[in-house]
C-alpha cells in the first residue's frame, strides 16, 4: 500500500450538529471556502444513539426524490466503510492517493482529521491526455491562389465536471468582381453537464452581394448586430449563469451550486467599401464565478474549497482584402492571434461531522484538477497577391 489512513472504529455519533451553506467567491472562476464565525455551543446536538436522522434519496440526475431513516449509531459505520472503499480504490491506481492528515479547523476551533480523496482516475486520466495533446496541437494555415484560411476547434477538461471548448473560423479571398471576409468565433464550457456557450460573434462581408454584417451573442442572446459598412465599436457585455450538481461524500449528499459570470463581448474595427475591406475584430471572454453548497442534514458544515481559472481569452483576427481593377491584381492578407487561459486549478467539496469523544472529521473529495491550459500564439499570418 503507498501510504496509509488512520484506521477509524465505529462510534456511537453523538453531538450532531446542524449548520448553514458556506458561500465563496473570487475572480476568473476562483473559488475559496469562507467560514462565518460561529457559537458551536449554541448548535443543537444529538445525545441518543437511537435518534433517526433523515438522508435524502437521491435519483441519478442528483435531485431528490425522497428520504430514508437512519439511526445516529449508524452513521460512522457507513462513513467508515465508504473511506476503506476509497483507500482500496486508489491504492490499486498509480496516480495520487488517498490521504488523512490532522489538521486545525478554524470553524470548529479544533484539531480535526482531514481524509482527502483525489479526482476522480478516469478524469485525471483523461485530463492528462489532453495536457500532452494541446502541448502538439497546431493550428490550421491553408493559403491558396486568392484564399488563406485558418480555423480552430479546440476541447479541453470533463463535461459532467468542468469543461471548455473554443471554435472559430477565418478566411480572406478575392475575384476580379469580389472581395469576402468570413469570420466567426464561439467559446464557453460545461459546468456540471450544462453546456453555457458564453460568447459567439461573427463577421462577413460580401463586396458582390453588397452585404456586411456583424453580430455578438451571449449565452446564446443576440446583443449587438450591424449591418453598416464601417463599425468602429468596442462592445462589452456583464452576464452571469450556472447550474448545480450533488455530490455523495459516503452518505452525506453536498449540493454544490456554480455560477459563470464576467464580461465578454468584441472589439470591431473595419471598413468594407467597393472592392475593398480592411480591419480587425477581437471577441474575448474573461469571466470570474461564485460557488456555495451545503446539506440539508443534522450534519456539521459542507462546503467548497480551492481555486479554478474558468475560460479568459482573446483572439484577434486583422484581414485585408482589396482588387485593383486597373492592375487586375488582389492583395488580402490575415493574421489571427490567440491568446487563452483556461480551466487550471483545483476544487473540492467537503463535508465536516462533529464526533464525540474523538476529534471530529472532515472528508474532502477533489472534483476537478488539471494544470489547464495557458497558450498565447499566432494561428496565421499571411499574405497573398494573385494576378486576376
Amino acid at each position: 500500500m503507498k501510504s496509509k489512513a488512520l484506521a477509524l472504529m465505529p462510534v456511537l455519533m453523538s453531538g450532531i450538529v446542524l449548520a448553514g451553506p458556506l458561500q465563496a467567491d473570487d475572480t476568473a472562476w476562483r473559488t475559496t471556502a469562507m467560514v462565518s464565525p460561529r457559537d458551536t455551543s449554541r448548535l443543537p446536538s444529538i445525545e441518543d444513539p437511537a435518534t433517526i436522522v433523515k438522508f435524502p434519496v437521491l435519483n441519478d440526475r442528483g435531485e431528490k426524490i425522497g428520504t430514508k431513516d437512519v439511526p445516529a449509531r449508524n452513521v460512522w459505520p457507513s462513513m467508515d466503510q465508504w473511506t476503506e472503499k476509497m483507500e482500496r480504490l486508489y491504492d490499486q491506481d498509480s496516480g495520487p492517493d488517498t490521504q488523512t492528515l490532522r489538521v486545525w479547523d478554524s470553524d470548529l476551533q479544533a484539531n480535526i482529521e482531514d481524509f482527502r480523496i483525489p479526482q476522480d482516475i478516469d478524469q485525471r486520466k483523461n485530463l492528462e491526455q489532453q495536457e500532452d495533446a494541446a502541448k502538439k496541437w497546431q493550428p490550421l494555415k491553408k493559403v491558396e491562389r486568392k484564399k488563406i484560411v485558418t480555423s480552430l476547434t479546440r476541447t479541453f477538461g470533463n463535461n459532467a465536471t468542468f469543461g471548455a471548448f473554443q471554435n472559430g473560423g477565418f478566411s480572406t479571398e478575392g475575384e476580379t468582381e469580389d472581395v469576402k471576409v468570413d469570420q466567426s468565433f464561439s467559446g464557453g464550457g460545461f459546468v456540471f453537464g450544462q453546456r453555457l456557450t458564453v460568447l459567439s460573434q461573427t463577421t462577413k462581408s460580401d463586396s458582390k452581394s453588397k452585404t456586411t454584417r456583424s453580430d455578438i451573442k451571449v449565452f446564446d442572446q443576440n446583443v449587438f448586430v450591424s449591418t453598416d459598412g464601417t463599425v468602429r465599436a468596442n462592445k462589452s457585455f456583464t452576464r452571469t449563469k450556472g447550474a448545480g450538481k450533488t455530490f455523495v461524500l459516503g452518505i452525506i449528499p453536498v449540493r454544490v451550486e456554480g455560477k459563470v459570470s464576467g464580461s465578454m463581448g468584441a472589439n470591431l474595427d473595419y471598413k468594407a467599401e467597393g472592392l475593398s475591406i480592411k480591419g480587425s475584430v477581437a471577441p474575448f471572454i474573461n469571466t470570474k464565478g461564485t460557488a456555495s453548497a451545503g446539506v440539508d442534514l443534522l450534519l456539521v458544515v459542507a462546503g467548497i474549497e480551492g481555486s479554478l481559472t474558468f475560460i479568459n481569452t482573446t483572439l484577434t483576427s486583422a484581414f485585408n482584402a482589396a482588387v485593383d481593377p486597373l492592375e487586375r491584381e488582389l492583395r488580402a492578407g490575415l493574421k489571427v492571434d490567440h491568446k487563452i487561459n483556461l480551466l487550471s486549478g483545483d476544487i473540492s467539496v467537503f463535508a465536516k461531522i462533529r464526533r464525540l469523544l474523538r476529534r471530529d472529521k472532515k472528508f474532502s473529495k477533489s472534483i476537478f484538477s488539471f494544470k489547464g491550459v495557458n497558450e498565447n500564439r499566432n494561428l496565421i499570418n499571411e499574405n497573398i497577391v494573385e494576378a486576376l
